[in-house]
C-alpha cells in the first residue's frame, strides 16, 4: 500500500510476493491480474488467473477472463485446456453453462479433425446435463460417434433421444470358450426397426448410415427411400452424398446409385465431387459405358483432377479406345503441375498405338524430373568426361556459366510430389525407348537418350550399363570421338573379362555397321 500510488510496478511486486504467501485466496490474484493487465503485461495476468482458478476451481467468471487473455494472446491451446478443465469442474446444478461450453469446445475440437476430444467434451453434457439434450446435442454427439466408427454406441443415443425405434433379438455366442463371459457381449441382431416421421433429416441419415456400417444392409434398403422420396436433395444433399458414401463401401453401388441419381440432377450438388461418386458407382455396377459419361462430366468440371482423369483412361484402355485414354492423359507442361504417373501411363499408351514421336517426347519429358535436358553436342563431351552423376551435373553446370547460358532449363516443367512410377519401370522404360530408337534407326535420339540417363541420380546404380549403352549408342551414330572417350572410361573399370566381352560386342557393332 506504501507503493502504490509513486511506484505501482514495485507494489505489484510486493503484492505479487503476499499473494504467493496466501496462495488460497482467489480475490488477491484477481485483483493481481487486473494490475499486470493496466502495466500491459498480459503473460502474468493469465498467470495471476491460473493461480485464482487454482484457489477457486468452479469460478466460471474466472476461466472466462483468463480464457479471453489466451485467445487474445493467439494462445489457443491454453484456451482449450482452461474451458475442457472448467467442463469437467461443474456440477449437474451448472447444465446450462456445461452445454454451452461442451458445444463450443466440440466446435472447435471438430475444426481440428480432433474428434476424440469433441466427444470428450460433449460426454459432459451426456453424464452432466441430461435434462437439458435437445436434438442439436444429438445431431453433434452421433456425428462425433460416426466418426469415431462406434456405431452400437451411436445407435442405443438415436433410439433413446429421437422417435427412432429398433426391436433387437439376442444371439448369444455359441463358442464353449466364450459361454462364461457375462452378458454385456452378447450379440444383439436387429430384428426390426423404423424411423417416424417426425424424425429430422439430419438423424435420419445418421441412423441410415449406422444400419449400414452395422452390416444391417437389408433393413437400410427398406428405409432408403424415407431419405430419397421424401427429403430435398436440394437442401439435404450433403446428407444424401453421406449416406450413399457409406453405401458404397459396403460395394452396394445400385442402392448408392438411388441417393446420387438426384443430385447430379439437382442445381445445389451437380459438382465434380458428386460426379465422381456417380461415376464410381457406375464402375462398380460394371456399366462402363454409363460410367464413362459419368468420368467425363467430372473432367468437364474439374479438368484438373487427375485420379479421375487416371479412372477415365482406364474404362477407355479397357474397351481399346486408347487414343481417347491418351487425350484424357495429357497435360500442358506450360501450364499443368505434372503427375509422373500419368505421364508414365500416358507414354505406355503412345507406344501401343505407334504414335513414335509424341512417345519419345513424353517418355523424355518423364525423365526430366532427375535427368538432365542436352542442348548441344558440346555438352555430351562435358558429360563424358565427368565421372559420376553429381560431378557431370557440376560440370555441365560450369559448362553453361562458361558459355554465358542459364544453369536450369527456361520454362522447366514442374511436377507434383505425388505417388511416381518406381525405379525399376523407368528404367524399363529407358531400355524400352532405346530399343525402338535403334529399331527406327534414330540414332541421334539413343544417342541423346542415352547420354541423358547419365546425369540420373534416379540410374546411378546402372551407370556401368548405361554407359555401355552409351558406346553402342555412339558407334551407331558414327561418333568415334565420343565413342573413344567412353571406351577408354570403360577400360579403366572394367575386368580383363568384362572388357573383353565389352569389345567383342563393339567388334560385332562395327561390322554390322560398316565402320572402318
Amino acid at each position: 500500500m506504501i507503493y502504490e500510488n509513486d511506484q505501482p510496478e514495485k507494489a505489484l511486486q510486493v503484492a505479487l510476493i503476499a499473494a504467493h504467501l496466501s496462495p488460497k485466496d482467489a480475490d488477491q490474484w484477481a485483483r493481481l491480474a487486473n494490475l499486470s493487465l493496466e502495466s500491459g503485461n498480459v503473460k502474468q495476468a493469465i498467470a495471476c488467473y491460473s493461480k485464482a482458478i487454482q484457489a477457486s476451481p468452479k469460478d466460471i467468471n474466472l476461466y472466462e477472463l483468463r480464457a479471453q487473455l489466451q485467445e487474445q494472446n493467439g494462445d489457443r491451446r491454453a484456451f482449450l485446456r482452461g474451458y475442457s478443465k472448467l467442463v469437467t469442474q461443474l456440477e449437474p446444478e451448472d447444465g446450462e453453462y456445461i452445454v454451452k461450453c461442451a458445444k463450443m469446445l466440440a466446435k472447435r475440437y471438430m475444426q481440428e479433425n480432433n474428434n476424440e476430444q469433441a466427444l470428450d467434451a460433449m460426454e459432459n453434457i451426456f453424464t452432466k446435463a441430461l435434462n437439458l439434450i435437445t436434438l442439436e446435442e444429438v445431431n453433434i454427439m452421433t456425428e462425433l460417434l460416426i466418426a469415431l466408427k462406434n456405431f452400437q454406441r451411436c445407435l442405443d443415443i438415436l433410439t433413446k433421444y429421437t422417435s427412432i425405434w429398433v426391436k433387437f433379438e439376442a444371439n448369444h455366442l455359441e463358442d464353449n470358450a466364450l459361454k462364461e463371459k457375462q452378458l454385456s457381449d452378447t450379440i444383439y441382431k436387429i430384428k426390426s426397426c423404423d424411423i417416424p416421421e417426425d424424425v429430422v433429416v439430419d438423424l435420419k441419415a445418421k441412423f441410415l448410415i449406422v444400419l449400414i456400417e452395422l452390416n444391417e444392409i437389408d433393413k437400410a434398403k427398406n428405409l432408403l427411400p424415407k431419405l430419397y422420396t421424401k427429403e430435398n436433395p436440394e437442401i439435404s444433399g450433403d446428407l444424401f452424398l453421406d449416406v450413399a458414401e457409406a453405401l458404397m463401401e459396403k460395394n452396394e453401388f445400385k442402392q448408392a446409385l438411388l441417393l446420387l441419381d438426384p443430385l447430379v440432377k439437382s442445381t445445389n450438388y451437380s459438382l465434380a465431387a458428386v460426379w465422381l461418386r456417380h461415376a464410381e458407382c457406375w464402375a462398380g455396377c460394371k456399366d462402363t459405358k454409363k460410367a464413362i459419361a459419368s468420368y467425363e462430366v467430372v473432367r468437364e468440371l474439374s479438368p484438373q483432377h487427375l485420379g479421375a482423369r487416371l479412372s477415365l483412361a482406364k474404362l477407355y484402355k479397357s474397351k481399346n479406345q486408347f487414343n481417347k485414354a491418351i487425350e484424357v492423359l495429357k497435360q500442358d507442361p506450360q501450364c499443368d503441375t505434372l503427375d509422373p504417373e500419368v505421364i508414365y501411363k500416358r507414354t505406355l499408351l503412345l507406344l501401343k498405338v505407334r504414335r513414335y514421336s509424341e512417345y519419345f517426347k513424353s517418355g523424355m519429358l518423364l525423365f526430366s524430373r532427375h535427368c538432365a535436358t542436352i542442348r548441344s553436342k558440346a555438352e555430351l563431351n562435358t558429360i563424358v568426361r565427368a565421372t559420376g552423376v553429381r560431378q557431370r551435373l557440376e560440370a555441365l553446370q560450369l559448362q553453361r556459366l562458361s558459355c554465358g547460358e542459364k544453369i536450369e532449363d527456361e520454362n522447366a516443367p514442374t511436377f507434383l510430389n505425388s505417388a511416381e512410377p518406381s525405379e525399376s519401370k523407368e528404367f524399363s522404360l529407358f531400355l524400352q525407348m532405346g530399343k525402338l530408337a535403334y529399331k527406327l534407326k534414330k540414332f541421334g535420339l539413343l544417342q541423346r537418350i542415352c547420354f541423358s540417363a547419365l546425369t540420373s541420380k534416379k540410374f546411378e546404380k546402372k551407370n556401368s550399363y548405361i554407359m555401355f549403352l552409351c558406346l553402342i549408342a555412339c558407334i551407331y551414330n558414327n561418333d568415334s570421338f565420343y565413342g573413344y572417350n567412353i571406351v577408354r572410361e570403360l577400360g579403366e573399370k572394367m575386368s580383363f573379362l568384362t572388357c573383353t566381352l565389352c569389345m567383342q560386342t563393339i567388334v560385332l557393332s562395327l561390322e554390322l555397321t560398316n565402320m572402318p
